[in-house]
């Protein structure tokens, strides 16, 4: 088999001299990534639906023939007429190629290019670029990932020969994972355009430079029956959402080759690396974080948390059966104050679904109103509320076009049976109305703006949808925060992300969703309620948001990863956001210690590089771990998942030389529990070092401090 070798950036690549295919990447430090045959390599695949045939494609794989052009920072490849998939069609069109491999700038990372002629009368809709044939379970199949910044999942085990979804049908072997672009921390898998196939041995970064409103692209997973121990991994722009049982398939419009056009791609930057997941993703994080980007308030970053207080329930109008009123803020904010939580989330303050604005005339006069704010604000708590005027009720849609009155609605009430939407009362029914309306916009303004008069508080906009339009949402975002942050120096802008984090990361301070109960609802796979470490690394804001409770292994997980704790205690029976924390001694006195614990260690939390797991080489069922580093110092928060059982014994492992630089031949090695620190030891400074805890028991949280002594 001839073949055509190039190193880039300490990278071996080796394709097939014959059709061009990518055949074999070898990182830097000698693991082999990618291993395929010519036959089954990738490199870019067309879709090129014919009529005789609709799934004929052309790919790399396929043809017989290619030009190679190298140089000591790029090598491309060319194709006069890419190969078609079947030779038992009577295709005459023609269709050529290129691809181009870069040295990035970073030093590290390789850049991916192509283009795509259409010489033929057939559009060509759909083109897999970067396509990667042939990566390897490189730990085994057990522990080799697939991350985006929301996903985690282990492809070998969950795709190879699976009935997916419980369907066994002709497609079992055949089976394409498909993760759409979008959909923020509403229920997105992507939360950006970086994607992540390895283990803790070495993996491949992957993302592509493009930035909102240019599209994002959907990536394509699929590990075949017939060669279980290798990966296919690629990426389209075209394919925007796909449900594979329901024919539900969207393309985008006007995008793909057209006849007697060009078609080029998005510039993908690669990173072969060794080491875990943090490794692979330095490069985006620095593309990220040179866009432009929401300041967040101080108390937004620094804190724990915010705390949600539900008002009273959809349809109520007995004063008495509120949870709280106006004039109970005040107490609440001293209570999260005490707790180092300085921001209430208010629901149900301003009337849903209608304008003009108005504040809930339930809750007391707008003089109670005033004051209360004002007492919070004195206690340094900032007080958002929540509008939602996305959907708006039949006569108020009139108004801005909307069309009236739909089915669809959130009529809740937990005297409903069922509590939301039970058909038989339709109080918050409503009509979308297009962010981008001017008129609807200049109204909503208007009414924030005669509101925000009467006292220092913010907003959190529910159904946070970017449009694509001139003057979108966003530009209404920022006016609107503009005239809170003129008198009141807490101010926030939070929302319900639901869209894209690259345009959400320009307003939103954080976000308000209810992540693990979309997807309960919505069901997509591998989409996980509780794991972002990926995107908590790189987006400075939005930051996201963790529901939790009194549940103190949920809240000790959200806080190793340094989620934004949103706290949702009730009273007996109630709903969400009902409840005090004067009814929960047991959370007081936890949130009280993760409080100290945080100011302690503020500087990893708000400055720091987060690692999530990928700081440990160990992969523990029932261990949580999560590590951070901030001037070459190490993090690491361990945090035992079970309720019940005994005390554990658990030693975990860090590659050092990779986290730590400079000189020294020692640690500075400090233990330390809830409780406050413990043992402060010196440790020798190995490439690789072990840190043991004796005593683990359920439930627990430890933590280690590496300091280079």
């Amino acid at each position: 088999m001839k073949t055509v070798t190039a190193k880039l950036n300490g990278t071996r690549l080796v394709f097939s001299r014959h059709n061009g295919a990518l055949l074999s990447l070898t990182e830097p430090e000698g693991h082999r990534l990618l291993d395929t045959v010519p036959e089954l390599g990738g490199l870019i695949d067309v879709a090129c639906p014919l009529k005789k045939f609709g799934p004929f494609r052309l790919a790399s794989r396929f043809s017989r023939g290619c030009e190679f052009e190298s140089n000591a920072s790029a090598v491309t490849v060319r194709y006069s007429r890419l190969g078609g998939s079947r030779d038992d069609v009577d295709w005459a069109g023609r269709v050529s190629a290129g691809v181009t491999i870069g040295a990035h700038e970073d030093g590290r990372s390789l850049t991916f290019d192509a283009w795509v002629e259409n010489h033929s009368p057939v559009l060509l809709p759909q083109i897999l670029f970067p396509d990667f044939c042939g990566l390897l379970p490189l730990s085994g199949m057990e522990r080799t990932w697939f991350r985006q910044g929301g996903v985690k999942m282990r492809p070998f085990l969950e795709l190879n020969g699976a009935a997916n979804f419980g369907v066994n049908q002709f497609w079992r072997g055949t089976w394409w994972e498909f993760f759409e672009p979008g959909n923020g921390w509403w229920g997105g898998t992507a939360l950006g355009r970086w994607s992540h196939f390895g283990s803790q041995e070495a993996g491949l970064g992957i993302f592509e430079t493009g930035w909102h409103p240019a599209p994002e692209h959907a990536v394509l997973l699929r590990v075949p029956e017939d060669e279980p121990r290798r990966a296919r991994l690629c990426f389209t722009r075209e394919l925007t959402k796909c449900q594979q049982l329901d024919g539900h398939i969207r393309t985008r419009p006007g995008e793909g080759a057209a006849p007697g056009k060009t078609w080029r791609s998005a510039r993908f930057v690669v990173t072969p690396h060794a080491g875990s997941w943090p490794h692979g993703i330095a490069t985006y994080r620095q593309h990220v974080r040179r866009q432009p980007c929401a300041t967040l308030t101080p108390h937004v970053q620094e804190d724990l948390g915010f705390r949600t207080v539900f008002m009273y329930e959809m349809q109520e109008f007995n004063p008495q059966r509120c949870h709280f009123r106006w004039k109970d803020l005040p107490r609440l904010a001293r209570e999260s104050r005490q707790l180092g939580i300085r921001e209430l989330n208010v629901w149900n303050g301003l009337e849903a679904f209608k304008l003009p604005l108005r504040l809930q005339p339930l809750l007391g006069t707008t003089a109670a109103f005033t004051r209360a704010v004002r007492q919070c604000r004195a206690l340094g708590v900032n007080v958002s509320l929540m509008m939602s005027i996305n959907t708006l009720d039949a006569k108020t849609g009139k108004r801005f076009g909307t069309g009236g009155q739909t089915d669809a609605g959130w009529s809740y009430h937990t005297e409903a049976v069922p509590a939301i939407n039970p058909g038989y009362y339709t109080s918050h029914t409503g009509h979308g109305v297009d962010p981008s309306n001017r008129k609807w916009q200049a109204e909503v303004l208007r009414g924030a703006r005669r509101l925000l008069k009467t006292a220092p508080f913010s907003i959190c906009w529910d159904q946070y949808v970017a449009g694509q339009k001139d003057r979108s949402i966003d530009d209404l975002a920022r006016a609107i925060f503009e005239s809170s942050r003129k008198n009141n120096p807490l101010a926030t802008f939070s929302g319900e992300s639901t869209g894209s984090l690259e345009a959400e990361s320009q307003v939103l301070h954080y976000t308000w969703n209810w992540r693990s109960d979309v997807l309960l609802l919505f069901r997509s796979a591998h989409r996980l309620p509780d794991y972002a470490a990926p995107a908590l690394s790189v987006w400075r804001a939005p930051r996201l948001n963790f529901n939790v409770e009194d549940d103190p292994v949920r809240i000790l997980k959200g806080f190793a990863d340094n989620f934004y704790l949103n706290f949702l205690i009730r009273r007996r029976n109630g709903v969400w956001g009902s409840g005090e924390f004067r009814a929960f001694p047991a959370l007081r006195k936890l949130l009280a210690q993760l409080a100290r614990l945080r100011r302690r260690y503020r500087d990893f939390f708000t400055a720091g590089e987060v690692l999530g797991e990928g700081l440990v080489r160990e992969e523990f069922d029932g261990i949580h771990t999560s590590g951070y580093r901030h001037e070459n110092r190490l993090l690491l928060f361990i945090v035992d998942e079970r309720r019940t059982g005994r005390p554990k014994k658990v030693t975990l492992t860090i590659d050092v030389a990779r986290w730590v630089s400079g000189p020294g031949h020692s640690l500075c090695c400090e233990e330390f529990s809830l409780m406050g620190s413990g043992a402060t030891r010196t440790v020798p400074r190995r490439p690789r070092i072990r840190l043991t805890l004796a005593s683990l028991r359920p439930g627990e949280l430890r933590g280690f401090v590496l300091t280079p002594a």
